[in-house]
C-alpha cells in the first residue's frame, strides 16, 4: 500500500466496514503490520473462534480515554477512526513486534452493533483466560515512570530479605532500598499507581481471568506478580504511606495501593472460590470508574456466576437504571439472600434520581461497612431476621417499582450522634472527624441508660476484629482499657487514631497486653462506626444506623435477612397500603440473634 503519511492520502481509500462475525464463539484478532515510526498503523481484523483449535494472542488491558479523541489508522485496506489510547497501544506493539496477533476491544468489537456488544461482553472470561499472555498498557513514559519500575524489584528484594530476617518497618526498609520516605521513587511510585488504568471498573476482571499479566509503561515491562507482591507486603506491614499519593483528581476516589490491592485480591479470590455472587463482587468494585455507567456491571459480569432464571437479562439496550434494576433483582432472586439490599439506601449518594430505593447505585461507591454483607469466605454472626436465611426470601416478590418482603416494624430512631466520617473527608456541623469525639458523644447519649454492657457492644457492632465474630466476652474488659487509655488520657485527645495507636505503643506505662486488649476493640470500632450514628430508639435500645437515618424512621426486621434496615415510611397509596423508602442497614443491640422474630406474626412490607 506504501506509505500513507498525509490526511489527503487517506481520505483517497474507502471507510473500513465490519463483517458479521460467523457465530457468538468467535472474536476478531488485530494483525499489527509491520513500519516504521511515522508511517500510518496498518492492520488486518480478522475472525477466530474461540473453540478448538484456538487462536494464539495476547490480550489487551488499557483505558479508552477520552472517546472524542480519535486518530486515522488503516484495517483491511480500509479507513478507520479508533481511540487516541487504542492507536497508542498499537505503536507500542508494532515498536516492540513479538505479538503475533492482538485483542483489543475498541477495534476487535463493533461498537455500533448493540447485539454483538451484548454477545461479545459476555465473552470476556473466554477471551482473557485462552489468551497467553495480557499485557496492561499504562501508557508512554512520564512523570518518571521509568524510575518507578526499577524500584519495584528494589522493593521486592528489600522486603524479601527483611521477612527472612523477622523484622520489617519502614526504618529498616529505607535504609535497605537507601531511600527516605521523600526520595523520588517513592513519589514516581506513586504517579504511577495513580495513572488511569488503576481505577477503572473493566480492568479487574482482565487480570482476574488472565493466566499471565505482564505490565508496560514505556518501553519498560514488569511481571504483574512483582508489582502486586510488593503492595501486598507493604500493606501487610502498614507500610503503604511510604508510596506518595499524589493529589488526586475529582474522578480518583481511593489511594492506587488499595485499588491494585483489590484488583489482585479479586484474582486471587476467582482461583480459589470461582465466580461469586453479584453482591460480593460489586461491593469490592464500587470504588471504581467507568464512561458508561452501565459498564458498572458489565464489567464484573465475566467475575459472577451464571444461570440466572432471569429471562430479561441487562443489555446496552437499557437504560442505566433498568441494568442496575435487573441486576439487583437477578441477584435477590438467584442469589437467595439479601445481600445487595445492604449496599442500597438513600443514605448513600446516588447519581440516579429515579432509581429504587433498594437499588444500589453501581457507579457510586459507599463510605460505609454494611452489617448484613459478608466478606468472601466469612460467616456473619448476625442472624436479625431469623435462623434461617435461605427459604424465607422465598417470599420475597416485586410489584411494579416495588420491592415487597416479608418483616416486622419493631423500634423508632429517637436520638442519634453526628456521624462519623473519614478524617480526610470535608467535615461540617452534622460531622465528626475523630472517632474520640464521636464515641464521647455517643457515651453521653448513652449515660441516662446505665446500660455499660450494652454500650461496649454496640460501639463495634457487636463483632470481633479482624474476623468479625460474635464479640467475645473479655471485650468488655477490653472496652475498660480502651476508655481509660484512649478517651479518658489527655494526651490523646487531639490526635487521629493512628496518632494515638503510635504514642500508645511506645507507652512503656502500658502493659503489652492492655495494649494489645485496647488495640484489638479500637480497631473493630474504627470499622463499625465510619460512617454511622450511635442511636438510642423509643424503646431504649442501643443502634448503629447509617448516615441518612432521621428522627422517626422505623427498624424493621426482614424475615431470613441478617440484619435489620432502617425505613422511612412515605404516604400512604388509596388502597391504604403502608409503603416506605429504604434509609439503610442497621445494627440494633438485642435484636442481632432473631430475637425479635419469636412468637411475631410478620406483615409485607413494600419497598419503593
Amino acid at each position: 500500500m506504501g506509505k500513507l503519511g498525509v490526511a489527503g492520502d487517506l481520505f483517497q481509500i474507502p471507510s473500513f466496514r465490519y463483517d458479521a462475525l460467523p457465530d457468538t464463539s468467535h472474536i476478531r484478532l488485530l494483525h499489527v503490520l509491520p513500519g516504521t515510526n511515522g508511517d500510518i498503523i496498518r492492520c488486518k481484523c480478522l475472525p477466530y473462534s474461540l473453540l478448538r483449535p484456538r487462536p494464539e494472542y495476547t490480550a489487551i488491558s488499557y483505558t479508552w480515554g477520552d472517546a472524542s479523541l480519535t486518530e486515522p489508522i488503516v484495517l483491511n485496506g480500509g479507513r478507520y477512526f479508533t481511540t487516541k489510547n487504542a492507536r497508542e497501544v498499537l505503536e507500542y506493539v508494532r515498536r516492540t513486534g513479538g505479538m503475533h496477533a492482538i485483542w483489543i476491544d475498541a477495534i476487535c468489537i463493533n461498537q455500533n452493533d448493540i447485539p454483538e456488544r451484548n454477545a461479545q461482553v459476555r465473552l470476556m472470561d473466554s477471551v482473557y483466560s485462552h489468551a497467553q499472555q495480557t499485557v496492561v498498557w499504562l501508557g508512554e513514559v512520564s512523570n518518571d515512570s521509568d524510575l518507578a519500575l526499577d524500584f519495584v524489584p528494589v522493593i521486592n528484594s528489600a522486603l524479601h530479605s527483611l521477612r527472612e530476617s523477622g523484622e520489617v518497618t519502614e526504618k529498616l526498609l529505607l535504609e535497605t532500598t537507601a531511600t527516605d520516605s521523600n526520595s523520588p521513587q517513592w513519589q514516581a511510585l506513586g504517579r504511577l499507581l495513580a495513572r488511569p488504568w488503576f481505577q477503572r471498573i473493566w480492568v479487574i476482571q482482565e487480570v482476574a481471568l488472565s493466566q499471565a499479566v505482564n505490565v508496560a509503561c514505556g518501553e519498560k515491562t514488569l511481571s504483574w506478580h512483582a508489582l502486586s507482591s510488593m503492595n501486598d507486603v507493604l500493606l501487610e506491614w502498614r507500610l503503604n504511606h511510604l508510596i506518595a499519593n499524589p493529589s488526586s483528581s475529582s474522578q480518583q476516589l481511593t489511594s492506587g495501593t488499595t485499588l491494585l490491592w483489590c484488583m489482585q485480591n479479586i484474582r486471587r479470590q476467582l482461583e480459589t472460590y470461582g465466580r461469586r455472587w453479584i453482591s460480593e463482587v460489586l461491593f469490592e468494585t464500587m470504588g471504581f470508574l467507568a464512561t458508561d455507567p452501565r459498564d458498572q456491571f458489565f464489567g464484573i459480569l465475566a467475575l459472577i456466576k451464571s444461570g440466572s432464571r432471569n429471562a430479561d437479562p441487562p443489555s446496552y439496550s437499557d437504560s442505566v437504571q433498568e441494568v442496575y434494576t435487573k441486576a439487583t433483582r437477578e441477584s435477590l432472586q438467584y442469589e437467595e439472600r439479601f445481600n445487595l439490599i445492604y449496599l442500597a439506601g438513600i443514605t448513600h449518594a446516588r447519581a440516579l434520581s429515579d432509581l429504587p430505593s433498594w437499588v444500589p447505585d453501581f457507579s457510586r461507591d459507599i463510605d460505609i461497612n454494611p452489617f448484613g454483607l459478608p466478606y468472601v469466605g466469612q460467616v456473619l454472626p448476625y442472624k436479625a431476621g431469623g435462623m434461617s436465611t435461605v427459604g424465607s426470601i422465598a417470599s420475597l416478590r416485586f410489584y411494579g417499582k416495588y420491592l415487597v418482603l416479608q418483616g416486622l416494624i419493631v423500634e423508632e430512631v429517637a436520638t442519634f450522634t453526628r456521624v462519623r466520617i473519614a478524617n480526610n473527608q470535608k467535615c461540617n456541623a452534622e460531622q465528626h472527624t475523630t472517632w474520640r469525639d464521636w464515641v464521647i458523644e455517643a457515651d453521653e447519649l448513652a449515660q441516662p441508660y446505665q446500660k455499660t454492657e450494652r454500650l461496649w457492644r454496640t460501639l463495634i457492632a457487636g463483632v470481633s476484629h479482624p474476623h468479625k465474630e460474635g464479640a467475645p466476652a473479655c471485650y468488655e474488659e477490653y472496652f475498660s482499657f480502651f476508655k481509660r487509655i484512649y478517651i479518658d488520657d489527655s494526651r490523646y485527645q487531639s490526635m487521629d487514631w493512628k496518632q494515638a495507636q503510635a504514642q500508645v505503643s511506645k507507652d512503656g506505662a502500658i502493659e503489652a497486653e492492655v495494649k494489645t486488649a485496647a488495640n484489638s476493640y479500637l480497631f473493630a470500632l474504627l470499622d463499625a462506626s465510619i460512617g454511622r450514628r450511635f442511636s438510642v430508639t423509643t424503646k431504649g435500645r442501643f443502634a448503629l444506623v447509617p448516615d441518612g437515618a432521621a428522627t422517626g424512621d422505623l427498624v424493621c426486621i426482614v424475615a431470613g435477612a441478617s440484619a435489620p434496615l432502617v425505613l422511612r415510611e412515605v404516604e400512604r397509596s388509596e388502597s391504604a397500603r403502608r409503603t416506605f423508602v429504604l434509609v439503610g442497614d442497621c445494627y440494633v443491640d438485642g435484636y442481632m440473634e432473631g430475637e425479635g422474630m419469636v412468637d411475631q406474626k410478620t406483615e409485607e412490607i413494600f419497598i419503593r
